[in-house]
């Protein structure tokens, strides 16, 4: 089992890592934003064009995320809706 640890700032530093070496990533999170797909995205992009399964579930807690956010991941490589 891999080491578990707390990440209280900067998770885009331990995120991008991951990602870059994934066969198969998986995103579950309360809400969308754009400046998160905007840091995001590249690197899921890429993963997925090398050929890595990338699926992400998003809700909508307290009305948070953004429909511009939401649209820019519908832009990307087979959306499943």
């Amino acid at each position: 089992m891999p080491d578990i640890k707390l990440i209280t700032e900067n998770l885009v530093d331990e995120l991008i890592p991951g990602i870059n070496r994934a066969s198969g990533i998986y995103i579950l999170t309360s809400f969308v934003m754009e400046s998160g797909v905007k840091l995001l995205a590249p690197h899921l992009k890429e993963a997925a064009l090398r050929g890595a399964e990338v699926k992400l579930l998003a809700g909508d807690y307290l009305f948070v995320t953004q429909r511009e956010a939401l649209r820019a991941l519908s832009t990307k490589p087979n959306p499943e809706r």
